[in-house]
């Protein structure tokens, strides 16, 4: 939810806006815990784990530090970059066409068409930190509640207890606060970005593998069509 508002206030701070794709985090590979109820003093702790990772306000929070025209925000940081260096994991050497555009500041290059995008920019984090802050009652309780199931079912009481113990901390209280923040990070971005090539060149070959090991199975019969509609009256 928090990813869709920000995508969306991004996109709407100027036309000339480069469109920038996050890759999603590495998938955690836990194997699912058990569909039956869960003890509810297990459960109950999960919930105080939960809340202490996930505690009122975090989504007001992560999308003014992702569109903050302060320079420790994540669109401040990555529009103060040059294009050759967002774009040097993708491609070393820009073409000669882009070079002199490639030592440009991607904010410089958006200013030159709308002089008025700072403040665009401006009002733009204040009306979304403003709707979050509208909206994350009615539903941020229900992720928290989610969050919680989840933690019970894959930690153990005593586990929950010393992330309980670690959570309320001043170093776990810190570890949460930065812990979805590190994500939106334009280092952890551009590292992202720097495993694209690698990833392109493996990626049609994984893709066949995949499909060879889907293609051992039958798969199941196309529907067959049906008769054809009749045609409305009056026409032909």
């Amino acid at each position: 939810m928090t990813i869709l508002l920000a995508a969306a206030a991004l996109a709407a701070t100027s036309p000339a806006l480069p469109t920038l794709v996050m890759p999603a985090p590495p998938a955690l590979h836990v194997a699912p815990g058990p569909a039956a109820p869960v003890d509810p003093a297990r459960l109950a702790l999960a919930r105080q784990t939960a809340a202490a990772l996930y505690r009122d306000g975090s989504t007001a929070r992560l999308l003014d530090h992702l569109l903050t025209p302060r320079p420790d925000g994540t669109a401040s940081a990555l529009l103060d970059m040059t294009l050759g260096e967002l774009m040097a994991p993708l491609m070393p050497k820009l073409p000669a066409s882009d070079a002199a555009a490639g030592q440009t500041s991607l904010r410089s290059m958006i200013a030159q068409k709308d002089p008025y995008f700072e403040q665009r920019l401006g009002a733009i984090h204040d009306a979304a930190v403003a709707e979050a802050v509208r909206l994350a009652p009615r539903f941020e309780p229900q992720v928290r509640e989610g969050l919680a199931q989840s933690l019970a079912h894959r930690f153990t009481a005593p586990q929950l207890a010393e992330l309980g113990r670690f959570l309320g901390s001043d170093t776990g209280q810190a570890f949460s606060d930065q812990l979805y923040l590190m994500w939106m990070d334009p280092a952890v971005i551009k590292a992202m970005l720097s495993t694209f090539p690698a990833l392109s060149a493996e990626l049609p070959a994984a893709m066949q593998r995949v499909k060879a090991a889907s293609d051992r199975f039958p798969y199941p019969e196309k529907p067959k069509p049906g008769p054809p509609k009749p045609a409305p009256k009056g026409k032909k």
